[in-house]
């Protein structure tokens, strides 16, 4: 997210993810590392990368302007972890949310003028996320309670459908000893068969041979 207009929610959403047992990357957690002879942004990006979860905040502000395109920093990292098949949830401020609404229906007439956001690019690119993003939660939020309670649900469904793989693993796992097993005791069987075989013409060679 943008920092200095969601600096609290960011704070309480770090401290909700510590508590989870989880290590929030956050520039002002010292988070990210910095290096001297690479844009500050690059920097984000490449800490972007080692990251598992992207919770994304989307407010009033656009942001620090890229140096690479016309998009915000926050934007450019956004983007970034959906293209990169991140696991993200990107939650957008209700008045924003909603307000969005109206700018799709009127953003070609020239002259729509938001009652949040001073910079236009915001809503365009929350309408490229709601238009786009189809296998991501994107929702809105009032407080941050709203964003921890949706998490808390998230990830609770994301350990019950890693256990329920865990467990189809092992249903696998267990069908194919058995499918080994049966095939040991089928050559097991085979092969006592063609002993039989082999010993019962031994035998009636044996008596033939006696009665001539």
């Amino acid at each position: 997210s943008t920092y200095y207009d969601l600096k609290e929610v960011r704070n309480n959403v770090g401290n909700f993810i510590i508590n989870l047992g989880y290590d929030p990357v956050m520039h002002e957690r010292s988070g990210v590392a910095y290096v001297q002879d690479k844009p500050l942004e690059d920097d984000c990006y490449h800490e972007l990368a080692s990251c598992d979860i992207v919770v994304c905040i989307i407010g009033s502000k656009f942001g620090s302007q890229s140096s690479n395109n016309n998009l915000s920093i926050t934007m450019n990292e956004i983007e970034r972890a959906l293209k990169s098949k991140k696991k993200v949830y990107i939650f957008i401020a209700r008045d924003l949310y909603v307000e969005n609404r109206t700018y799709e229906q009127n953003k070609d007439s020239g002259c729509f003028k938001s009652a949040y956001t001073e910079d236009l690019r915001v809503h365009d690119f929350i309408l490229k996320l709601r238009n786009d993003v189809k296998v991501h939660v994107v929702t809105h939020f009032d407080t941050t309670d709203d964003i921890v309670f949706t998490l808390k649900s998230q990830f609770a469904g994301l350990f019950q459908s890693l256990l329920s793989r865990e467990a189809s693993k092992s249903e696998s796992a267990v069908i194919a000893d058995l499918s080994d097993t049966a095939t040991l005791v089928w050559d097991a069987v085979d092969e006592l068969r063609q002993e039989k075989e082999a010993f019962f013409k031994k035998f009636e060679s044996t008596v033939f041979g006696r009665n001539y």
